[in-house]
């Protein structure tokens, strides 16, 4: 039902360079609905050209920001304890204008224009065109929201849980995905059993531990009652479960609630090795599985003298309220509010200045319970995660350029931890460190300066995978071969490569450190096992050297292409039993002469050293690698020499 009043009305615009000021008069319509979380509104008024109109036009007309700010009483049956009237402000979302000229003025100028523009209250306007993706180390909730207030959006945050210090939190707010800054806002205070409040006199919001409710309440007499509707809102009909799902610490906890259904539930699946954090998590679900009450629809059929902004208090106990009316004697609160004011003045008026403008009005209140603590959030859409970004692994240990690991410890949870650094966003970011996608017998901790691909949930950071392989660790693709590389840098290192040469598979281990190298080598029908020092002397198991020329051939042999392979074989073929009878004889005479004199066992090697040269320089004619079919060579002799 609609009534009619006098009302007055404060309307400004507030502009990018100025404010103006639009007399009540002039005002056409102004509809709202109001809820706990903000408003919507649409307001119509005229404004004549040479009354400042044309400053008020170039500022309507312009793609910058600007606000309105509106108010409204009745100047009719005034109380002498009146509440401040009902304001509205925000910024402008949408602007029609429409330019009126008159047919008995001379070239019929614009004399009139009029606008009619749509606001809302500022965080439905910022914060859902806003969607950043962001780390954040070290802070607390309430610092990382303080970061994304704009000019004109005032939050007071009363909720000690936004002051807890996070090791990180990441907002990942795509807009592909559809999920505004207002959702995540709206989504964190939900799951985490907040409540937020807006409060449309002082145009400011609050972030609260626990629904308000409210201040000191105020009658709402029965007679400017026009009609009541008990609406009875959606009960949740579930139970809740949190389970932990580590396996040392596996936990199930359910949760019952007076108007459930046996075997309809929400499970809460975590896993944390924290027994606190089960805890806290079915703390957190049991005070969040409230129940809302029955509430009270109220049209009204007179101007209502009483504070009546969404959140206010009332009371239903006056005496001309009927015993037997639902809520008699109850304490209700404000939900929402909904008013639509229409003006019968439609065209502008052109002779008379008034101070108040004769009324339309429908105005209705959804109450209810003062005490009821459920929050009933606008609908919101969900953050999506992970926020995937890279990352390098941080580690103190050893030279800069040492491919070492470092690990820190929680001093909290003793767990140890990686500190990972995004240059995206210029954080070190502690993540856990957790065994990977190998068995558990494998240890790889990442090394300093590892690229790692990081998958951040809101508190938490993981090493998804590795995106490049190491320093020295490829393999060339002729070779088809696999590689496994430990150790600090070329100079301290051990490696574990397996290769095909000539298709045949080769599979080394090697092992350098301060200039020595030992390798052993399996391949064809033979086992090699040499070290290697600075002097590149090559000595057998006895400590006896091998000349510096049989090590020249190698390594010469060892850097040629694998081409002429075939043609080294054959050669090798060729010669191989006049060398092998060398040899034979080579090993007889310095058995013999070993037990003799340090003399005779020189004179022997020196005559095996004439049969290696002779059989490294007809290798070397060949224009391809020699490399395996030397070794075995070097292999038998080293297995001779050593008897």
């Amino acid at each position: 039902m609609s009534f009619q009043d006098d009302l007055t009305f404060s309307l400004t615009i507030i502009g990018s360079r100025s404010q103006y000021t639009i007399a009540s008069e002039d005002v056409v319509s102004l509809s709202a609905e109001m809820t706990v979380f903000g408003f919507e509104a649409k307001l119509g008024f005229w404004c004549k050209v040479d009354d400042n109109g044309n400053d008020i036009f170039s500022e309507m007309v312009s793609l910058k920001q600007s606000e309105i700010r509106v108010s409204f009483e009745s100047i009719l049956k005034q109380p002498e304890d009146k509440p401040d009237p009902l304001m509205l402000r925000g910024p402008i979302t949408t602007k029609s204008i429409e330019e009126f000229t008159f047919n008995d003025v001379s070239e019929r100028p614009v004399l009139y224009r009029f606008f009619e523009v749509e606001f809302t209250d500022p965080a439905s306007v910022y914060w859902k065109e806003h969607y950043p993706s962001e780390i954040h180390v070290s802070t607390s909730m309430s610092d990382v929201i303080d970061g994304h207030c704009p000019d004109g959006l005032k939050l007071t945050k009363l909720w000690p849980g936004l002051e807890e210090v996070n090791d990180t939190i990441a907002i990942h707010l795509p807009p592909d995905n559809g999920a505004s800054f207002y959702d995540f806002i709206m989504w964190y205070t939900d799951t985490n059993d907040g409540s937020i409040n807006y409060d449309n006199q002082s145009n400011t919001y609050y972030m609260l531990p626990l629904k308000p409710t409210g201040a000191d309440s105020e009658k709402l007499p029965y007679g400017i009652v026009d009609k009541l509707k008990i609406i009875q809102p959606r009960i949740p009909r579930h139970e809740v479960s949190v389970l932990n799902s580590y396996t040392e610490e596996s936990k199930k906890s359910s949760i019952e609630q007076s108007y459930s259904v046996s075997g309809i539930r929400h499970d809460h699946l975590i896993r944390t090795s924290i027994s606190s954090n089960f805890t806290i998590k079915e703390s957190l679900e049991e005070s969040r599985l409230r129940q809302p009450g029955n509430e009270l629809l109220v049209e009204l059929k007179d101007f209502p003298w009483l504070p009546y902004a969404p959140g206010c208090a009332i009371e239903t106990s006056q005496t001309d309220w009927p015993e037997t009316v639902y809520n008699y004697n109850e304490e209700m609160k404000v939900k929402e509010v909904k008013f639509s004011i229409s003006s019968f003045e439609k065209e502008p008026d052109i002779s008379n200045k008034n101070d108040s403008v004769v009324c339309d009005i429908s105005i209705s209140l959804l109450l209810e319970e003062r005490t009821c603590m459920y929050v009933n959030f606008p609908k919101y859409t969900p953050p999506t995660y992970p926020l995937l970004a890279e990352g390098k692994v941080i580690s103190e240990v050893g030279e800069d350029s040492d491919t070492s690991f470092n690990l820190y410890t929680n001093d909290e949870t003793s767990l140890d931890y990686y500190s990972i650094y995004v240059p995206c966003w210029n954080k070190e970011v502690p993540v856990l460190l957790e065994c990977d996608y190998l068995p558990p017998h494998f240890f790889f901790p990442a090394y300093r300066d590892a690229r790692v691909m990081l998958s951040f949930g809101l508190n938490k950071a993981e090493i998804q995978r590795f995106i490049e392989f190491g320093p020295r660790v490829q393999m060339p693709m002729d070779s088809q071969g696999n590689h496994i590389l430990f150790g600090f840098n070329k100079q301290s290192q051990t490696a574990i490569s397996h290769m095909y040469v000539d298709n045949k598979p080769i599979l080394d281990i090697e092992r350098n450190t301060e200039g020595e190298s030992e390798l052993i080598r399996f391949s064809d029908g033979t086992i090699l096992i040499q070290t290697e020092s600075d002097e590149s002397s090559l000595s057998s198991s006895s400590g006896t050297d091998l000349t510096p020329n049989a090590e020249a051939a190698k390594a010469d042999a060892t850097i040629k292409s694998q081409a002429g392979m075939a043609d080294a074989t054959a050669v090798f073929d060729d010669t191989k039993d006049a060398v092998q009878d060398d040899l034979n004889t080579a090993k007889d005479d310095c058995s013999s002469a070993m037990d003799d004199a340090e003399a005779v066992i020189d004179e022997k090697m020196s005559q095996a050293t004439a049969v290696v040269e002779g059989a490294a320089s007809q290798l070397g004619e060949t224009a391809a690698a020699l490399e395996t079919s030397f070794l075995d060579l070097k292999s038998e002799l080293q297995a001779q020499l050593s008897l």
